[in-house]
């Protein structure tokens, strides 16, 4: 199984954020000191193409659609709550992330047909006997922009048929934060953990963002946003779409200040970097392995990839492997939240694993071969002087390059 399409694998080779001439002029704005620290920031973002984020969603109503065999189900995007500030009572920015969730779920009713109503009226829903109301949002920060629509633009009836237990409630986000999750889950009547689905899997932001980058962020961004510097209510989020960038991330990435420009000035995304979105920073990931303590596999997969020997399929699997290894054995969920990859992904990346024995299918620990295979990548370093010929390329360690196939015996 192929687990990443032929445009990643050949834009894995092309200029990441932090080469754009954009990013190099944010970065001029840090003192010397802390300029590493800003660009280290940078390869932890996960930058989201509008193409993923509409196959996330699409994927995870499906999903949703297939749990509930037989129902119905009313699909409302999450509008932006009154602007005080707007004169002409607009209630929400044009273009904004509600107008991009709003056009996707038009798709799923064209898709589905009458199993799915999006944005209905009162009137509709209950001349459809409606059994399931979903909530979509691309990121749920805080959580407070899920709660106040439910507070302030779903009707009475509607919470009534809640409360009486006639309809079930849903949230379906792209990703989140999980105390905003949570929050959400309980202002919201029928709304439980478990109808709360995200198509990366949560994972708490400031703890991605290690010391250093934390206090940077709130070292310069202070000025911007006062106590707010790390996004709204701290959020510290690391995920930006190409749509726009959430305000829960750092404010020293979106807010414009009198000698401060932002990298995505007003939460927009410029021309120049919107080529950057839906690539992987593999010195992104190989931070990760650093922070769990793999270095040589870091080092090694650095060296791999700054010779364009191997592409994010072969990296990927090392990555997910190596974590594996230091948890004591394979998890999807923690393998997600770390690399930031869908949950079908990181399935995919498990099942390849199974395929060329790299893991125990049934205690899902590392097998012989695939602590043999990390032992030797280990050992890259130090038999480099012997010869390199010594260690192979990663991607010669999997056959064949289709993904499909098993290991030589």
């Amino acid at each position: 199984m192929c687990i990443f399409t032929r445009t990643e694998r050949i834009n894995f080779r092309i200029m990441y954020l932090e080469d754009t001439t954009a990013a190099g002029k944010w970065l001029s704005q840090f003192q010397v000191a802390d300029r590493e620290v800003a660009r280290q920031l940078l390869r932890k973002l996960t930058l989201v193409s509008e193409s993923e984020f509409d196959e996330g969603l699409l994927r995870a109503i499906e999903q949703l659609l297939s749990q509930i065999p037989g129902e119905n189900m009313a699909l409302f995007s999450i509008t932006e709550p009154p602007n005080p500030n707007d004169e002409d009572g607009i209630r929400r920015v044009k273009g904004a992330s509600a107008d991009r969730v709003k056009h996707l779920l038009e798709n799923v009713v064209r898709l589905h047909g009458n199993r799915v109503r999006a944005n209905p009226t009162v009137e509709s829903m209950r001349a459809d006997r409606i059994k399931n109301i979903v909530l979509v949002e691309d990121f749920v920060g805080s959580g407070d922009r899920v709660t106040g629509f439910w507070q302030n633009e779903v009707s009475g009836s509607v919470k009534s048929w809640v409360s009486w237990g006639w309809v079930k409630v849903w949230l379906v986000t792209y990703a989140g934060i999980e105390a905003g999750i949570l929050h959400a889950v309980r202002k919201i009547p029928s709304l439980t953990p478990a109808r709360a689905l995200t198509v990366l899997p949560l994972r708490e932001p400031m703890r991605v963002l290690t010391l250093p980058m934390r206090g940077i962020a709130e070292k310069y961004g202070t000025a911007l946003r006062g106590a707010m510097w790390g996004g709204y209510s701290g959020g510290g989020g690391t995920v930006v779409f190409q749509h726009g960038c959430p305000n829960n991330a750092p404010a020293i990435l979106w807010a414009p200040g009198r000698r401060f420009q932002p990298l995505f000035p007003n939460r927009g995304v410029p021309s120049e970097i919107q080529a950057c979105f839906g690539r992987r920073s593999a010195l992104g990931e190989a931070d990760s392995l650093w922070e769990s303590k793999q270095y040589t596999i870091a080092l090694r997969l650095i060296d791999e990839i700054s010779h364009q020997r191997t592409n994010p399929s072969y990296w990927y699997l090392v990555l997910s492997l190596a974590l594996a290894s230091t948890t004591g054995k394979w998890d999807d969920a923690k393998i997600g939240a770390t690399l930031q990859l869908p949950g079908d992904r990181v399935s995919k990346l498990r099942h390849a694993a199974y395929a060329i024995n790299l893991i125990d299918k049934q205690t899902h620990q590392l097998s012989p071969f695939g602590k043999d295979l990390l032992g030797r990548l280990r050992q890259g370093q130090a038999k480099k002087k012997i010869g390199r010929k010594a260690i192979p390329s990663l991607a010669n360690l999997y056959y064949p390059s289709s993904c499909e196939g098993v290991p030589k015996r």
